[in-house]
């Protein structure tokens, strides 16, 4: 690929994961800087979120810093890698910056992606919306080319594991699940990866999980189960953004989607007042393009897991948006 050769010429490189923080662009993004370390390369990792506690264990997490996008100086760099991210907006704090941000002119810009939304808004674009993850793709980019450790295996196989829904999703391929099994071979402790990625939180996060719980509600008519909450909710209870964000992944993966006869399942937060963010999810597997949806809601993402951001509206508004919009273009979603 040619944007790779770009990697090739570069010294002095910035990586740049997406929002939401996840583990594909958490681990992805650690994984290619212990890579570049081990090629000789000076990279960077610049994120402009700080909700990333729950994968501070991961080795490499302490280079992470903490920077406004808009603020990077990226004239101390020759390279910036913009990881997981469909969309530029993904990578600067929308409760912060309403007006876009403007790409640096002074260096190359690559943007490495497996979303299938992706809107081509990088000139050097790496995108195989075939894999599962961009952990993946650093994979199989850099496989054979350097020295795969322990270190290197573990931040993968995170991205890879938490991108799958540790291996449950349909982007789960033969390839994937070979991957996986590569990448142990060089010393991943499986076991304690997965406690401290699947079944570790905060009592509050657990307790909060629960509230959101009883908040669940069901259409019958078209099969989706949701929930809601809202920013007096969450900081009542003394909440952080963080601890707020865990406990809707939580309540969203542990019983949102544990429902019987649902379809897709969605959930709302309210960040802060006319910021509210929104995940969707399918149960069943090729039944639904739920990139269509969150399109519609101004995101994106892959069929069977998306999502939105809804602006200047209260809670009551963005779910009744969101309920009119399912019902208006069911059919179009449905496959």
């Amino acid at each position: 690929m040619d944007s790779l050769n770009l990697i090739d010429k570069a010294q002095r490189i910035v990586i740049i994961p997406s929002s939401p923080v996840d583990g594909d662009a958490v681990g992805s993004s650690l994984a290619l800087y212990l890579i570049l370390k081990k090629l000789g390369k000076k990279p960077e990792i610049n994120y402009s979120f700080d909700r990333f506690s729950s994968f501070k264990f991961l080795p490499g997490a302490d280079a992470i810093k903490v920077i406004d996008l808009f603020k990077i100086d990226f004239s101390k760099y020759d390279l910036a890698i913009f990881l997981d991210g469909g969309d530029l907006s993904q990578f600067s704090d929308g409760k912060i910056h309403r007006e876009p941000f403007i790409l640096p002119t002074n260096i190359p810009v690559i943007n490495i992606d497996h979303h299938p939304s992706n809107s081509r808004w990088a000139k050097n674009l790496v995108w195989d919306p075939s894999k599962s993850s961009v952990g993946e793709m650093i994979y199989e980019i850099f496989e054979g080319n350097v020295e795969i450790d322990k270190d290197i295996a573990t931040n993968l196989f995170t991205a890879i594991s938490t991108d799958t829904g540790h291996f449950r999703y349909t982007n789960t391929s033969k390839r994937v699940l070979e991957i996986a099994g590569q990448l142990l071979n060089y010393g991943v402790d499986l076991g304690n990866l997965m406690i401290r990625l699947y079944q570790t939180d905060s009592y509050k996060v657990v307790q909060f999980a629960g509230y959101l719980t009883s908040k669940i509600q069901i259409n019958a008519k078209y099969k989706y189960s949701w929930f809601t909450v809202s920013i007096e909710e969450w900081q009542k209870d003394d909440l952080s953004l963080e601890d707020l964000k865990n406990s809707v992944g939580r309540t969203r993966d542990g019983n949102l989607r544990a429902i019987d006869g649902v379809d897709f399942v969605f959930c709302m937060s309210e960040e802060q007042p006319g910021y509210i963010g929104g995940s969707i999810r399918s149960r069943n597997p090729g039944m639904f393009d739920l990139t269509i949806l969150a399109k519609l809601l101004g995101g994106g993402g892959h069929r069977e897991a998306a999502g939105f951001l809804i602006r200047d509206k209260t809670v009551v508004e963005a779910e009744k948006l969101v309920h009119e919009t399912i019902k208006k273009h069911y059919k179009e979603i449905k496959l």
